[in-house]
């Protein structure tokens, strides 16, 4: 009996332990929101329209006071401004971010962005 109830409770600890969300990672989508937040502001950028180009942009929905609309190629053909990010990295405790701005469909500005993510201050490159 006390076999049983032993591997019962090893059982148990083993599939509470599976049933958590450890979710301290790194990349985490409010990490990412946080992120990109910053790039945002520090950037200065009034643009709102990002173009979807396969990197998931779930975090945009967690960014507070501004609305971000993804787009795709189609729709990009009809706005005069929107953003590309090439790059979207969090890797040992920097944030990289590559983006575009388009203008009057024309690229008009290519910029590679660093932080560090422990104080999200801007890293030289």
């Amino acid at each position: 009996m006390k076999n049983i109830l032993t591997t019962a409770l090893l059982f148990a600890t083993v599939f509470i332990g599976f049933g958590q969300n450890f979710d301290s990672k790194p990349d985490s989508v409010e990490k990412k929101a946080e992120l990109f937040n910053h790039f945002y502001h520090h950037q200065n950028l009034e643009i709102t329209n990002v173009l979807d180009n396969g990197i998931d942009f779930d975090f945009l929905q967690h960014i507070k006071y501004t609305n971000f609309t993804t787009i795709n190629k189609s729709e990009a053909r009809q706005l005069d401004t929107y953003l590309i990010i090439n790059v979207f990295s969090m890797d040992n405790g920097i944030g990289r971010i590559d983006y575009t701005v388009v203008n009057s469909g024309k690229e008009t500005l290519n910029k590679s962005v660093k932080f560090s993510l422990k104080d999200y201050t801007f890293l030289k490159i």
